[in-house]
């Protein structure tokens, strides 16, 4: 099975201020992964319904990513991605792990 995986963020938590990209894309998946046990508890997913409500016509498979903040883990994970990404770039040329550790300071 060949794809494309995209990571969509849905904004500060205001539905009018998704992305016209953000929406594209979900408009343009045929699956729809959603960090959470299920859809009715997952923040993401209601954000989007708001302006999307075709959304439920769509393959969603739930997923909980767990978000943690001990400190020791958070450090291994960061080592882990620092080493497996190390040698990898973005289009733009920049290491790639710059991209992972904005994530990471938004979350």
């Amino acid at each position: 099975m060949n794809g494309i995986l995209y990571g969509i963020g849905v904004g500060p938590g205001d539905p009018e201020l998704m992305t016209i990209r953000a929406m594209k894309a979900i408009e343009n998946s045929s699956i729809i992964i959603l960090p959470s046990r299920t859809k009715d508890d997952c923040y993401s997913y209601k954000i989007v319904k708001e302006v999307y409500p075709d959304i439920d016509k769509k393959n969603i498979v739930c997923f909980e990513f767990p978000m943690i903040k001990d400190k020791l883990k958070l450090k291994q994970a960061y080592d882990f991605i620092m080493d497996k990404h190390k040698d990898q770039k973005r289009k733009s040329g920049e290491p790639y792990t710059n991209h992972l550790i904005w994530v990471a300071y938004i979350l």
